[in-house]
């Protein structure tokens, strides 16, 4: 039987949320290292929960190319972070509003993902009468 992976998905933006939400709104070092922890095991189980998945839907001649191309994605992704950090400390005034952006995208995404399982689950079932 195969695991789904959307429970996984929204399990861990809500620890990402979490994590993002404990770094930017405590100021001390002690809540930096907890935030970072929480946050970082959400991003050790959505990664690698994300690659099988994009990676299980290409033919097997593909996988090879798609993986090159999801780490390219992901590199490129955590370069980008840190100018999306400076831009949004620019915006917000602070180091740790911007930091707070991140928890809501990640909760956004918890919650998309969520209503994309709440949708599968009730074709599913219509289909299923």
């Amino acid at each position: 039987m195969r695991s789904r992976p959307l429970p996984k998905v929204a399990a861990s933006f809500l620890l990402l949320s979490a994590g993002f939400f404990v770094i930017g709104l405590l100021p001390s070092w002690h809540s930096v290292v907890l935030g970072a922890l929480i946050a970082n095991y959400g991003a050790g189980m959505i990664l690698p929960t994300l690659v099988t998945w994009a990676i299980t839907t290409l033919p097997a001649a593909q996988r090879g190319t798609g993986t090159g191309l999801w780490m390219a994605a992901s590199f490129l992704g955590q370069f980008l972070s840190s100018l999306v950090v400076l831009v949004l400390r620019h915006l917000t005034g602070s180091l740790s509003g911007a930091v707070l952006v991140y928890p809501v995208a990640c909760a956004l995404s918890a919650l998309i993902t969520t209503a994309s399982l709440l949708a599968g689950v009730r074709r599913a079932a219509a289909c299923a009468v």
